[in-house]
């Protein structure tokens, strides 16, 4: 499978993961040359204009930084986060999903993207360039705002207008419905999200020492 996908980062973790578990190099070979296919991915940039970059970038190339100091792994993992901040809406304060910055049907945040902000968070501490928290906070600030209903559920994604002021939210069924001509405004709950939103407002909590509120 070429390194084009939004999930190719998830086999090198899996990779380093075993590595850790096991200490067999033969885990660790097969991570450090997909290691190489990252870097040269984001150098590339080869298909990286979207959200993603915390999926492919922190468990391939973090975790091969934290697990064996690799300056490649690192350098690749910066660059990474680079890129991420490219995808920022300052007006809105979100990191915009994919799409051209600011196109009217694509200027939204998703729910998933709290797990991407971490790369952002793990930048600034090999950094020391806070520029990537603050960006990761507002992003994480805004989704708390927009993305959570009342009732604790998620939408799947939440759209804004050209003045980065929310619009609406909509689930991924929703924007189906509404390029047919129909929309579709009974949301769902989509456990499979509900489990990452759950997990990153944990890590995000033990990061900031904030209370993940609602308000």
């Amino acid at each position: 499978m070429p390194n084009t996908e939004w999930t190719n980062g998830f086999w090198t973790g899996m990779l380093w993961l075993a590595y850790e578990y096991t200490g067999k190099d033969q885990y660790r070979a097969l991570a450090e040359k997909n290691v190489q296919s990252f870097a040269n991915r984001i150098d590339q940039r080869i298909a990286v204009d979207h959200h993603d970059l915390g999926f492919l970038y922190s468990p391939s190339v973090v975790s091969a930084y934290q697990l064996t100091g690799s300056q490649l792994a690192k350098e690749a993992g910066i660059k990474a986060a680079d890129q991420l901040l490219t995808r920022f809406n300052d007006k809105g304060g979100f990191i915009q999903a994919w799409g051209q910055k600011g196109a009217k049907d694509e200027n939204r945040l998703i729910v998933d993207a709290l797990l991407n902000i971490p790369l952002l968070y793990w930048a600034t501490r090999v950094t020391g360039n806070h520029q990537y928290q603050q960006i990761a906070d507002r992003h994480y600030e805004t989704a708390l705002q927009t993305v959570f209903r009342p009732d604790g559920s998620t939408f799947h994604t939440y759209f804004f207008n050209n003045l980065g002021e929310p619009v609406r939210g909509a689930t991924r069924q929703d924007i189906r419905m509404i390029r047919l001509g129909h929309e579709d405004r009974h949301g769902r709950f989509m456990a499979p999200r509900c489990i990452i939103t759950i997990h990153m407002m944990l890590a995000l909590f033990r990061r900031s020492k904030r209370s993940p509120t609602f308000s």
